[in-house]
């Protein structure tokens, strides 16, 4: 089963843009795969999955899905009626194929709403620290890829007004606005934490007593540039008050300080930094419930799609029978997946996945063709071969 047209039946039809629609349509694939232990549109390029598809659940009319005529690949598909799903999908039961039919509305209707409510807020919002506080989250949670648009605007505008809506003394706002406004590329002086030093030069010792300010504040640090002294200075600061008080405070904050001092969020992995947020967001008494529901069923989505990706990678490179064919060569193909996904996680990005995991796995191949099997006399040949092909 080909997880890129399988997964992608509204960019098959020519439709720009992903959406959780996506997510949830593999969802049912996956549901109607298990029961029938075979694919449900075993389509062998996006045309003939179209084709598939449309014999099944029914060729879409205007009425049914405004501007299908108008979609880029569109084309005078036959007119197929719907076909009854029991029929395609004997093992389920009746309860079981009305969950099937059902899935996909019920879910995209639900993540949309979600997705609604979370967006008014964003904008609803006109509180600095809520805002900084929810486009926070909505990174580490690892949902920003649904509001770019939403963040990039709040962001500009909390750029704009920079100087003038930072209080003075408060040293997460601060540092929170510093770090989410450096991290995307925005111009913001260092010279933002003078503000926190005494008369001597020293950061102020009444910071230490706001350990979620000085957490902020540490994370802000690892987006210094080289010569940017006050912030260096700032990270040995509150590296050494955060060790010492992370045993001393009360989950989560705790256990929040403690994996930021053994890996900044600066230098973590998106997806990885996102499961282990959830956790820590949940057991936040003030977190919003419209947000941890939506990271929760997205990662959840996301991470589906990810499996049916390896699983499409893995029959390709057992396909290949490089174990029998080359078995001086190393098995990474897991490794060659993960190292992409750890890069662009994002639903849209799937085929650009699977693309690169073979590009990289082949790279290895050639990698072990030349440190563990060619001798130098093949290996010459070999390369003028190669760059030849690349020229």
């Amino acid at each position: 089963m080909d997880a890129s047209t399988l997964f992608e039946a509204d960019q098959a039809s020519g439709k720009a843009n992903y959406s959780t629609a996506v997510d949830i349509w593999s969802v049912g694939c996956i549901f109607a795969e298990m029961a029938r232990r075979q694919a449900l549109f075993p389509g062998d390029s996006e045309f003939q999955q179209l084709l598939h598809i449309f014999r099944l659940l029914g060729t879409p009319t205007e009425k049914q899905w405004g501007g299908v005529n108008t979609l880029r690949d569109w084309h005078a598909y036959p007119q197929w009626e719907p076909q009854n799903l029991a029929r395609a999908v004997p093992s389920l039961g009746p309860d079981g194929v009305d969950i099937l039919s059902d899935i996909h509305f019920r879910k995209v209707r639900e993540v949309e709403e979600l997705k609604d409510e979370v967006r008014n807020e964003l904008f609803a919002t006109g509180h600095l620290s809520q805002q900084l506080g929810l486009i926070d989250a909505l990174q580490r949670l690892g949902v920003a890829y649904h509001f770019e648009r939403e963040i990039q605007e709040a962001l500009e505008h909390i750029y704009a007004t920079f100087n003038d809506k930072i209080d003075v003394d408060d040293l997460y706002k601060v540092s929170l606005s510093f770090r989410l406004l450096r991290q995307e590329g925005f111009k913001v002086s260092c010279d933002v934490f003078k503000k926190f030093k005494d008369e001597d030069g020293q950061f102020k010792e009444s910071l230490t007593s706001n350990d979620e300010g000085m957490l902020a504040f540490y994370e802000a640090t690892h987006l210094r540039m080289h010569g940017e002294d006050i912030l260096e200075e700032a990270l040995e600061f509150t590296t050494t008050h955060l060790k010492s008080t992370a045993s001393l405070i009360g989950n989560p904050l705790a256990a929040q300080i403690t994996c930021a001092l053994k890996q900044p969020l600066h230098k973590g992995i998106p997806r990885l930094e996102a499961r282990r947020y959830i956790s820590f967001y949940e057991q936040d008494a003030s977190h919003n419930k419209v947000l941890l529901k939506l990271s929760i069923l997205d990662f959840n989505l996301v991470q589906s799609l990810h499996k049916e990706e390896l699983s499409y990678i893995t029959r390709w490179w057992k396909d290949l029978d490089f174990a029998t064919k080359l078995p001086f060569a190393r098995d990474r193909i897991v490794e060659c997946y993960f190292w992409i996904v750890l890069v662009y996680f994002e639903p849209q990005h799937s085929l650009a996945r699977k693309i690169l995991t073979r590009a990289i796995s082949m790279t290895s191949i050639l990698d072990d063709i030349y440190d563990a099997y060619g001798t130098l006399e093949e290996l010459e040949p070999f390369t003028e071969a190669i760059e030849r092909f690349i020229n």
